[in-house]
């Protein structure tokens, strides 16, 4: 946790998959963990397009994978559930991948963009999907297991290309990161930032900690969002100080 804490580096709160180095912010894409074996580890600078943050760990991609498969669909819902902060209620009857796959007309071997068009080809479904698919999608080339991969076990080629909800295009996960935080650069910040504060204070916020929330959210912003200006808040806010442990 020092690593992360003490460096003065201008570097945000929240990076853009270019980096995975010792510095001191929570990185979501920029940063990925030197050599295991090294003790204690410290973040470096992750130039490639594999590498970088939070999202893309092997852990993080094998909670949000399938058996056996990947499912853009879960992982999309992940980061906008836990990172964004959206909740998401799925539609009632919803049709599996299985059987958009079957009603593909003579289609052979479907990719799996077109398989999530036909699943969610009810009118009901595609103003969530528009913001959910794009997300898991471009984070096709890591396998169930984190693996970094460029085809499928049929040997399809895998292409990690979509749309954002700003009409923005990707061709990369790395791509893919970058306009995720400029589209939500401060509903990720909020997130975080309640998620540290209920941590710290050991109980779930409440309303009468609005106030503190946006002081926190206010002064990360000033300070080009390093995390450690978000643990020094919380560190000085009434809440922390006058916490009652039990």
């Amino acid at each position: 946790m020092q690593t992360q804490t003490t460096s003065e580096e201008p570097e945000p709160f929240i990076a853009t998959g270019e980096t995975a180095g010792s510095t001191p912010r929570i990185h979501l894409m920029r940063y990925r963990m030197s050599d295991p074996h090294i003790n204690p580890p410290v973040w470096v600078r992750a130039n490639s397009e594999r590498d970088g943050g939070m999202i893309t760990t092997a852990a993080i991609m094998r909670l949000t994978a399938s058996k056996n498969r990947t499912s853009p669909i879960r992982r999309g819902v992940w980061i906008l559930e836990n990172l964004v902060g959206k909740h998401l209620e799925p539609p009632p009857n919803m049709r599996t991948l299985d059987a958009a796959k079957n009603s593909l007309p003579l289609i052979e071997n479907p990719t799996v963009s077109q398989l999530l068009k036909q699943h969610v080809s009810k009118q009901e479904c595609v103003a969530c999907h528009k913001s959910i698919d794009p997300l898991g999608l471009g984070l096709e080339n890591y396998s169930p297991t984190g693996d970094w991969r460029v085809e499928y076990p049929n040997q399809l080629p895998i292409e990690s290309t979509g749309t954002m909800p700003n009409g923005k295009q990707f061709s990369s996960p790395k791509e893919m990161k970058r306009i995720l935080l400029e589209i939500y650069r401060e509903e990720i910040t909020e997130t975080t930032i309640r998620r540290l504060l209920a941590y710290a204070l050991g109980r779930p916020l409440q309303p009468y900690d609005r106030p503190t929330l946006d002081h926190i959210h206010k002064s990360v912003r000033e300070n080009q969002y390093r995390i450690q200006t978000a643990i020094e808040e919380i560190v000085r806010s009434m809440q922390f100080r006058q916490r009652q442990d039990h």
